[in-house]
């Protein structure tokens, strides 16, 4: 079990994945900002949320005012949560993306953390 733990562990240094750390405070809404580095979100785990769906806000440096982030036909990307589960994004919501928020549809009865995913952009080699 360590050895396949470890192996895991390597995986995702060798490949240029991270987890990011984000929390949602008791009675908000909307989580700190994170500046994800020139990494693109892959994947989400939630261990608990009051709200039932998710929505993202950016912004182009973490003191600038944040947007919501939108699909082309301007709806808001929107991804439904359950308690103790993993989502994976389609990559393409996220491209371009440095600095993110994770925004509640509903008012957290407690602090609330998720953590998000994210791998190297393919070409980028900081």
């Amino acid at each position: 079990m360590k050895k396949l733990l470890f192996m895991i562990f390597l995986s995702g240094c060798l490949y240029g994945q991270s987890w990011f750390t984000f929390t949602i405070d008791s009675l908000g809404t909307t989580s700190n900002a994170v500046n994800l580095g020139f990494q693109r979100p892959v994947a989400m785990k939630i261990d608990s949320l009051t709200g039932t769906h998710i929505t993202f806000k950016t912004a182009i440096h973490p003191d600038s005012l944040f947007l919501p982030i939108r699909e082309q036909d301007s709806t808001l990307v929107t991804y439904p949560v359950t308690e103790r589960s993993i989502i994976v994004f389609d990559i393409n919501d996220f491209y371009g993306i440095n600095v993110l928020e994770i925004v509640s549809d509903s008012t957290e009865a407690k602090p609330r953390t998720i953590k998000i995913r994210c791998e190297r952009i393919s070409g980028d080699l900081r």
